[in-house]
C-alpha cells in the first residue's frame, strides 16, 4: 500500500498522469511475480529418525552443471535431500552396529547441499554448541566422492556421540578412529550405505547402476599386500598423522586393522564406546583411551607390544624366521653403534671401536656421517622384519628419526633460519636429533630389562641338562 501511494504522490506533485503512475505499479508487480518464480523454495528432507535435516540451497535442485569434471569421473556420488537423508541414516545404524550402541541421539545434524566445485571439493563440519546441547552442520558438494562421503559422514557421527557428555569445549576425535571405521563401513557395508537417484530411463524405468564390492577375503587379501610394501605404522605415526598421510590407503588400512583388533578384545566393543563417552571430558583421546582399554593396556609400552604383534600376524610375517629377544636386544644393539677406526700415530695399524649414532652426527663431518647414517636406516629397515614384536616400534621410530635427520638437514642447507649464523639451524637440528635418540636409548634399555629372563640356579641347571640332551627349548 505504501507503494501505491508513493506512486500516486509522485504523479499528483510532479503532475504525472495517472496513467503513467499505473503503469509504474503494473511494471513492479510483474518484476515481482517473475523473481517469486525464479527463485523457488529450497527442497529439504528429513530422516526417519529426525536426527538428519536435508536442505538443497542450488538454485536449482535438478540443475546439473555442465564441468568438465563431471563428465569424466565417475565415482561421484550426486546427492539429492531425499536420497541423503536415507544415505545418513544407513551409515549411521552401521556404525551403531559396529559399536554395538543403542539407537538413541541427541543432537541434530543439518545436511546443507552446495553447488560443487571440483572432484575434490571438501566437506565443511561445523558444531555448534547451544544451551544445553550441541547442534552440527555439515555442508556438502553436491557431487562428491563416496569414501570422502562416508568419511565425512562418520566424522560427524563420532563428534555427536563424543559431545554428549562434552561441556563448551568440542571433543577432539582422532584421526585414527574416524578413518578406521570409514574404511570399515566402506568395505564392508559401502555397497548397501549409498543410495543414489537414478540416472538412466529405459522406457518407463528409472535405473540406477550399482558398484560391485570385492568379497572381505579378497578385500584381505589386497590389504595385506599394501600393508607388507609399506611398514606398518606406529601407534606414534597413527596419533598424530599429517593432512597427507591421513588420505593415504595405507594409513586408511592401518587406521582400520587397528580398530577392528580392538573390538576383537574382550568387551573391545564396550570399552571403544567408553573411550568415545570419555572423549568429551579430555584434553586428548590417549587419556580417554587408557581409562577405558586398562583391562588390556595399562601404559603405552603395553600398546605398543600388542599393536606390533596385529601388524606382523595380518601381515603373515613368518615367526618363525624372526629373531628371538636375545638375537633382537644383539642386533639393535650392533645397529645403534658405528664402527671407527682410530690410530695413534701414522705408523700404526687401525684399531676399531664403536661410537654411537649422536657421537656420529655430532663430531663427524657431512660428507663422513651421511653414508653410515643412510647405512644405519636400511639396517634398520631388514631388522624390522626380523625383531621380535616387542622391538618393533622401536626400531621403526629409530629410522624415522634418522630418516627426518637426513631431510631437515637437506633442507636447512639451502634454506637457512638466520643467514647472520648459518650453522645455526645445523646445530639447532643436531642437538634436536641427539636428544630424540637419547630418548629412544632409554626405551630400548627399559625393554631390554623387561625381556632379560630371570632365572635361579635350577631352572638354569635344568636349562642346561636340556641342552646337553638335544631337546629343544
Amino acid at each position: 500500500m505504501w507503494f501505491v501511494y508513493f506512486v500516486v504522490h509522485l504523479g499528483c506533485q510532479f503532475k504525472i498522469q495517472m496513467k503513467t503512475a499505473l503503469a509504474i505499479l503494473w511494471l513492479a508487480f510483474i518484476v515481482a511475480s517473475a523473481r517469486a518464480q525464479v527463485a523457488p523454495p529450497f527442497s529439504v528432507a528429513r530422516s526417519m529418525s529426525g536426527q538428519f535435516v536435508v536442505v538443497d540451497v542450488r538454485n536449482n535442485s535438478g540443475q546439473r552443471p555442465s564441468a568438465p569434471w563431471l563428465g569424466t569421473n565417475t565415482s561421484l556420488l550426486p546427492l539429492e535431500p531425499s536420497f541423503l537423508a536415507v544415505s545418513a541414516e544407513r551409515i549411521k545404524q552401521e556404525l551403531q552396529y559396529e559399536l554395538g550402541a543403542d539407537k538413541s541421539w541427541r543432537g541434530k545434524i543439518n545436511l546443507v547441499i552446495r553447488p560443487a566445485q571440483g572432484d575434490d571439493d571438501v566437506i565443511t563440519i561445523i558444531s555448534e554448541r547451544n544451551r544445553n546441547s550441541w547442534g552440527y552442520r555439515v555442508e556438502l558438494p553436491a557431487y562428491i566422492e563416496q569414501t570422502r562421503f562416508i568419511r565425512g559422514m562418520v566424522q560427524v557421527l563420532l563428534q555427536e556421540m563424543a559431545n554428549r557428555t562434552a561441556g563448551d569445549r568440542s571433543a577432539e576425535i582422532p584421526a585414527w578412529l574416524i578413518e578406521g571405521f570409514a574404511q570399515q563401513l566402506s568395505i564392508a557395508r559401502g555397497g548397501s550405505l549409498l543410495l543414489a537417484p537414478p540416472t538412466t530411463q529405459t522406457g518407463s524405468m528409472l535405473i540406477t547402476p550399482s558398484d560391485v564390492y570385492q568379497s572381505e577375503h579378497e578385500y584381505a587379501r589386497a590389504a595385506r599386500r599394501v600393508l607388507r610394501e609399506n611398514t606398518p605404522l606406529t601407534i606414534e605415526q597413527l596419533s598424530w598423522p599429517t593432512n597427507r598421510q591421513v588420505t593415504n590407503l595405507a594409513y586408511r588400512l592401518n587406521a582400520q586393522l587397528f580398530v577392528t583388533e580392538l573390538l576383537r578384545l574382550k568387551n573391545g566393543a564396550g570399552c571403544m564406546r567408553g573411550m568415545i563417552a570419555d572423549l568429551g571430558q579430555c584434553y586428548n583421546w590417549q587419556t580417554a583411551f587408557f581409562n577405558s582399554f586398562n583391562a588390556h593396556f595399562t601404559r603405552q609400552l603395553d600398546l605398543e607390544k600388542w599393536w606390533a604383534l596385529q601388524s606382523v600376524n595380518f601381515t603373515g610375517r613368518d615367526i618363525g624366521q624372526l629373531w628371538t629377544i636375545e638375537e633382537s636386544r644383539e642386533k639393535i644393539s650392533h645397529i645403534l653403534r658405528a664402527s671407527v677406526a682410530v690410530r695413534r700415530a701414522l705408523t700404526d695399524s687401525p684399531a676399531y671401536t664403536d661410537v654411537t649414532l649422536q657421537a656420529v652426527i655430532r663430531e663427524w663431518d657431512v660428507v663422513q656421517q651421511t653414508p653410515t647414517v643412510r647405512q644405519k636406516i636400511r639396517e634398520l629397515e631388514i631388522a624390522r622384519m626380523r625383531v621380535a614384536p616387542d622391538f618393533i616400534g622401536l626400531v621403526e621410530e629409530y629410522r624415522r628419526v634418522l630418516e627426518d635427520y637426513l631431510r631437515l638437514r637437506e633442507r636447512s642447507s639451502i634454506s637457512l633460519t638466520d643467514p647472520r649464523n648459518p650453522r645455526a639451524a645445523e646445530r639447532k637440528l643436531v642437538k634436536e636429533t641427539c636428544a630424540k635418540l637419547d630418548n629412544l636409548d632409554r626405551r630400548f634399555s627399559e625393554i631390554h630389562e623387561q625381556t632379560r629372563p630371570v632365572r635361579n640356579d635350577s631352572s638354569r641347571e635344568q636349562s642346561v641338562g636340556l641342552t646337553a640332551n638335544g631337546s629343544n627349548l
